[in-house]
């Protein structure tokens, strides 16, 4: 049995997600946003903390018009930052 430490499990994590974007982009930069669209639905579902790859997944449904979808991704996006109130106000004065 394979025990895994937090630090190896978050690392696993950022590796898969940072192994995601790429793929995606590397779609994208192939002409295939359908392809990179179905990676990032299926990824994020794996990895639904990837904040990056969830906005980049919204900017191709918005881009391809998808908006159910994008609408969708958007709502996960405001549930997140609902629960910080502070960063509105910290990006505002920046």
């Amino acid at each position: 049995m394979m025990m895994y430490t937090m630090d190896a499990v978050a690392h696993e994590s950022q590796v898969e997600s940072s192994s995601l974007l790429s793929r995606a982009r590397t779609y994208v930069q192939d002409g295939q946003d359908s392809a990179a669209m179905e990676l990032l639905q299926q990824g994020l579902l794996e990895t639904p903390s990837d904040m990056e790859a969830r906005l980049f997944y919204i900017d191709l449904l918005h881009k391809h018009g998808s908006r159910t979808l994008c609408d969708e991704q958007i709502a996960i996006v405001e549930d997140i930052f609902s629960h910080y109130s502070g960063f509105w106000p910290a990006w505002g004065a920046k």
